[in-house]
């Protein structure tokens, strides 16, 4: 019987910004991300760059032992961003894989 693993991905992206470092932002996200999901050890999986596409920062969550994650949790801490991170556009998109 194999282990049964639960995934989570939740994509921050901006949509509407000028003149700002989207790097500064998405990165203080992450470690944001770190430090509310850090029992689960999240990780970022992509950053997109240039004019043409739209910022973002994918944080992965796992659990391995069998678990699901619970929606309305990873929600509640996943858009509980401190305002110093936070921009105008901000989205986020939460998917889970049980």
């Amino acid at each position: 019987m194999t282990n049964k693993m639960s995934v989570c991905s939740i994509k921050y992206t901006y949509t509407r910004y000028a003149g700002v470092d989207i790097e500064k932002y998405t990165r203080g996200i992450f470690e944001y991300a770190k430090e509310a999901f850090r029992e689960l050890q999240p990780q970022m999986s992509e950053l997109g760059y240039g004019t043409d596409t739209q910022d973002y920062l994918d944080t992965l969550l796992l659990k391995k032992d069998g678990s699901n994650f619970c929606k309305t949790d990873i929600e509640r801490r996943a858009v509980n961003i401190p305002r110093g991170y936070q921009l105008e556009g901000l989205v986020v998109e939460i998917n889970i894989t049980n």
